[in-house]
């Protein structure tokens, strides 16, 4: 016996095809909004992504790793990494603030001279803008004033601190420090750290802080400022 074949159309198979062709439509248009969320997606996530690692694994979550990548690839700055060099110091410390203008200062040595640089990532005049300007500002520095800076780290117990704290608020601002000596290597965030400084051990880092973010015409810290909320 022969395999019948296929059977004519009914009246009932016209009476659904404009609902099954609408199916169609629907379920082609969900596909192609699917894949144009996912394409978006994944050119946001490559726009979010810095360019570099700039932070050993393990040492930040992934958010402030992400966050803080960003900041510093905007502000051209470099790797800071420990080496088998004894001669290699640097020093570098990024304000990021709920709001206003992020700012980084960065200590290093570099062939037997010594570098200062600071950056300011400003917002542009036209909205339309895509990025941020970074406004730079270099000065040489003596090995003498290396060797103090490094001599004050030490004083300060700050090879000691630990890389983070369970002290976080809504408002004021992030402090990230990286330093490099030879080959020893540093990181530590702190929320608003001038909030109750002493109590959280960080009452020289502070001061240092506020020597380097207030010069060269810059105003970050105001001693009376009110303090942050929690």
């Amino acid at each position: 016996m022969g395999s019948p074949g296929p059977h004519a159309p009914t009246r009932d198979d016209a009476r659904f095809a404009p609902q099954l062709r609408v199916a169609a439509f629907v379920l082609a248009a969900l596909v192609l909004g699917l894949l144009v969320l996912a394409g978006a997606l994944w050119l946001e996530s490559r726009r979010l992504t810095p360019p570099r690692d700039y932070f050993p694994e393990g040492v930040l979550e992934p958010a402030d790793r992400m966050r803080f990548g960003r900041l510093l690839a905007e502000m051209g700055e470099p790797v800071l990494a420990a080496s088998g060099d004894d001669g290699q110091f640097a020093l570098r410390m990024l304000y990021d603030p709920s709001w206003g203008d992020p700012l980084a200062v960065r200590y290093q040595a570099t062939g037997g001279q010594g570098l200062r640089r600071q950056i300011v990532l400003d917002d542009p005049a036209d909205d339309r803008a895509d990025r941020r300007i970074a406004v730079v500002r270099e000065s040489a520095v003596s090995a003498d004033e290396l060797s103090a800076l490094k001599q004050r780290l030490e004083q300060q117990g700050f090879w000691a601190l630990p890389p983070g704290e369970e002290v976080f608020g809504k408002d004021g601002y992030l402090l990230l420090v990286e330093a490099v000596d030879g080959d020893r290597y540093q990181l530590l965030v702190r929320w608003t750290p001038d909030s109750q400084a002493a109590e959280r051990g960080l009452g020289g880092l502070v001061a240092l802080m506020s020597e380097e973010f207030n010069r060269d015409g810059m105003r970050v810290f105001v001693e009376d400022m009110d303090e942050p909320s929690p």
